[in-house]
């Protein structure tokens, strides 16, 4: 199959932002996967004090909120002119970007560590770039 057989699957909007969020869709999809079938790479990200905390109930309920947010960016992804799955797709960024602060700053059931910061820097960068470029996909309005 050719190279360029590919490009047809590929968000056919203009700009890199389709395809950050096709890229952090199947991110979010790799690590639901983990969520639900290795709860020791789940405990690196909450290796604060509170790791004990991750128990195969939480990991699967994380992982069932991972997924959640992969197919709203998957779906922003192809249809990043729609104004309201935009906008779904930015206040995800925001709901994850307000866990991983309040884990952090607040619950101090994670530390900032390499895991922690991937995260973080994946999400903020989502959002930033998300706001900046609303008025581009999706106008004013």
């Amino acid at each position: 199959m050719a190279p360029n057989a590919f490009l047809f699957w590929l968000p056919q909007d203009a700009g890199l932002l389709p395809i950050l969020l096709l890229i952090n869709a199947g991110l979010s999809w790799y690590n639901t996967f983990i969520c639900f079938f290795d709860q020791t790479i789940v405990r690196q990200l909450y290796q604060g004090p509170n790791a004990s905390q991750v128990t195969g109930l939480s990991a699967r309920t994380f992982g069932g909120w991972t997924i959640l947010s992969g197919f709203v960016r998957l779906y922003a992804a192809y249809n990043i002119t729609n104004p309201p799955v935009y906008a779904l797709a930015f206040w995800a960024y925001f709901a994850i970007v307000t866990h991983w602060t309040s884990e952090l700053v607040i619950f101090r059931t994670t530390k900032f560590g390499v895991p922690t910061y991937i995260n973080i820097a994946i999400d903020i960068g989502g959002l930033v770039w998300m706001f900046s470029q609303w008025n581009a996909y999706v106008g004013g309005g």
